[in-house]
């Protein structure tokens, strides 16, 4: 019983510089990342790639701050995993790579909160990140939500708006690791990555489990998304929805095709937008409003659960 779910990046948006969000290592597993190397867009297979990765942690016999260097064909793939915390590492290259951060079965928020369950989301490249991520909480849970705020630059401010402000600052490859409860609005003077993770079942009752779900920057909504659930084993899923609150009261916001009562939107403070907690059926759906909408899809059983952001724009043309 351990599951996880990622939004899986198209080659052509894959970039050469990275920070990783994962989660410590405890007694039932690492944390750890994973690197894939991709062959060029011309087709060419035998060219390899130099990968420069600067733990934050002291992992495999490699020392925590210290660069070395791998390298890799196309296709192959490396990890590299840690007793302490790989959250923070960078990692560039010279040619385009896909990266992923997570833990094999973490424990969260503490040690002492069961159950672990394998946790994991592929990385978007730093390119991409934004300043401005709208959070909703999950479904269900009673005592929140545990996020981590990752930032890339020196000197970055961050600003929490929501039941308990809070500001603080950042410098390279640091991160704050909050429990929120209720929406908040995230904002930065550079760009930050943000995930949100389920806690384990025992931190409120609740039929759940850890999963990770990175929250894409409000910048990088899109107007329409098709999105799934696992066929089987997972009975309660939800879709959580960030949609402008112009759009929520005109019914423009349509879920398979029916537009989502306003009601079941609750304005999210100090921003023009309204979010929803939606159970959805098993199986395929869309998702369309008029103007870009977030969506963070998630599901639950015993003692297990899944959770990815629905999708987001790479600040390419296309989605």
């Amino acid at each position: 019983r351990s599951t996880d779910a990622f939004a899986a990046l198209p080659t052509e948006i894959l970039g050469q510089r990275y920070r990783v969000v994962a989660w410590s290592a405890g007694v039932n597993g690492p944390s750890q990342l994973a690197i894939g190397a991709v062959p060029a867009f011309d087709g060419d297979t035998t060219t390899p790639t130099t990968v420069t990765i600067t733990p934050a942690s002291a992992a495999g016999g490699r020392p925590a701050g210290i660069p070395y260097t791998v390298v890799l064909n196309p296709f192959d793939a490396y990890q590299l995993q840690s007793e302490g915390d790989l959250t923070g590492s960078l990692i560039q290259a010279d040619r385009p790579i896909a990266v992923f951060g997570g833990n094999r079965c973490a424990n969260i928020p503490t040690q002492e909160t069961g159950f672990c369950d394998h946790v994991v989301e592929q990385i978007p490249s730093v390119s991409t990140w934004g300043t401005e991520a709208l959070t909703v909480p999950l479904a269900t849970r009673t005592a929140g939500d545990t996020f981590r705020i990752l930032a890339d630059q020196n000197g970055t401010q961050v600003q929490l708006d929501g039941a308990s402000p809070e500001s603080f600052t950042l410098n390279a490859g640091e991160f704050a690791e909050r429990i929120l409860r209720g929406s908040y609005r995230i904002t930065a003077t550079a760009p930050i990555l943000v995930a949100q993770f389920s806690n384990g079942t025992q931190w409120d009752g609740a039929t759940s489990d850890p999963f990770m779900m990175l929250i894409p920057s409000a910048a990088q909504f899109i107007k329409n998304y098709t999105f799934g659930t696992p066929g089987t084993g997972f009975p309660e899923n939800f879709a959580n929805i960030v949609a402008l609150t112009s759009d929520v009261a005109a019914g423009n916001v349509l879920l398979d095709g029916v537009a989502v009562p306003a009601a079941a939107f609750a304005a999210l403070p100090g921003t023009s937008y309204s979010s929803a907690q939606i159970a959805v059926g098993i199986g395929s759906h869309t998702l369309l409003a008029p103007n870009p909408v977030g969506l963070y899809v998630y599901g639950y059983a015993a003692f297990d659960s899944y959770g990815y952001p629905g999708g987001f724009s790479a600040g390419t043309d296309s989605p």
